[in-house]
């Protein structure tokens, strides 16, 4: 590792850890990679998955604690990215790396990126250029990142086209597709057996997944919203697991009304589940229920229906997987009919590209 040079990787929440996983199993070969864990990793609520960051052992961790003042509010969203700034800034100064990596559009990437460029300290942002215009504070924050970066990773061509058009014309800008999709996703006939007995599930019958995020802008909603899609899958009985929401204003709504559901015999609560298991999980699974972008991003590629519930994900690149509805309880059972219905297969992904993984590698290897 001596002479290598320095890599910081942020990671903030399952989510978008696993888009990037695979991505720093390889930076670690290249480079001495250093992973700042921050937000919902850190959290309980969530389960605590600084541990699976850690197992993977993909880097040195360097475990960034910011507390949670307002708890999951707009308020406390703010006082964490200001909180973050401080922090980062004080770790980076340290560290001091040839390059920061940041993904996607959470408060801790933008926090990491204002620290980062106020220290000289290039940045890559994997996955600008996304559009979610639902009523999210989303767009503003990647919009900003993008703003701060020095190297773009796009994941589609419509969010290339799209940074192009923002950033000025001698801007580094590469489609390399979403490297945390896999291009051909295959379990065997022992590894299915073992993901449904782990979470005890009859393959021989439909499985859905639910998860759903709040909206920072319907924050106040968010009990009714959740509960529109729960009552739902009470509707229709079918073994069904759930997933916590994220961080955001509203989660702890959102997580109280999913409790209320908890002693419901066909229906698994889980606060997160390990990212090889929820890819197995998806490929056995017939449709994903509520707003999370991965049910545009990746199921996909692994033949998966999307029932999408509600704004979240109004105006992101999307492929003929996906189904919108409102948060309305009969629309949704009618559009989880219409998935449970239909044949699963394998859909062109805008987001997937062979090796992506290698070609941001290559690409950093010539820009820093």
């Amino acid at each position: 590792m001596v002479g290598r040079k320095k890599v910081v990787v942020i990671t903030e929440s399952r989510s978008e850890y696993g888009i990037i996983r695979g991505l720093l199993e390889k930076l670690q070969k290249e480079y001495k990679v250093i992973i700042y864990v921050v937000g919902m990793h850190l959290l309980s609520d969530f389960g605590f998955t600084l541990e699976e960051v850690s197992k993977d052992g993909f880097g040195k961790i360097v475990r960034i604690d910011i507390p949670f003042k307002y708890k999951y509010s707009k308020e406390g969203m703010a006082d964490f990215v200001g909180k973050a700034i401080v922090s980062f800034t004080e770790n980076l100064n340290f560290d001091n790396p040839s390059l920061v990596i940041v993904t996607g559009d959470r408060g801790a990437m933008l926090s990491a990126a204002i620290a980062a460029s106020h220290l000289s300290i290039p940045i890559a942002h994997i996955s600008g250029g996304d559009v979610t215009q639902g009523g999210m504070i989303d767009d503003k924050v990647r919009n900003a990142i993008s703003m701060f970066a020095d190297v773009h990773f796009p994941t589609c061509q419509v969010s290339y086209d799209n940074l192009k058009k923002m950033l000025p014309t001698n801007s580094k800008i590469y489609l390399v597709g979403n490297p945390g999709i896999p291009m051909d996703y295959t379990l065997t006939k022992s590894q299915i057996e073992q993901i449904a007995k782990k979470y005890n599930l009859d393959i021989k019958k439909p499985i859905i997944i639910v998860l759903q995020h709040p909206v920072t802008s319907q924050d106040k909603e968010s009990f009714e919203q959740m509960a529109a899609t729960l009552d739902a899958i009470l509707t229709l009985q079918h073994q069904t697991i759930v997933i916590y929401p994220n961080s955001d204003a509203g989660s702890d709504e959102m997580i109280i009304c999913i409790n209320a559901y908890r002693n419901i015999p066909y229906i698994q609560i889980h606060k997160s589940i390990p990212n090889e298991d929820f890819k197995a999980l998806m490929k056995i699974s017939k449709v994903i229920v509520g707003n999370s972008s991965c049910a545009l991003l990746e199921a996909p590629s692994f033949g998966l229906w999307a029932v999408n519930i509600g704004t979240r994900q109004k105006g992101r690149e999307q492929t003929t997987n996906v189904i919108h509805t409102t948060h309305d309880s009969n629309a949704i059972v009618t559009a989880i009919r219409v998935a449970l219905s239909a044949k699963k297969k394998r859909y062109t992904n805008p987001y997937a590209q062979e090796n992506s993984e290698d070609k941001i590698i290559s690409i950093l290897k010539e820009v820093i």
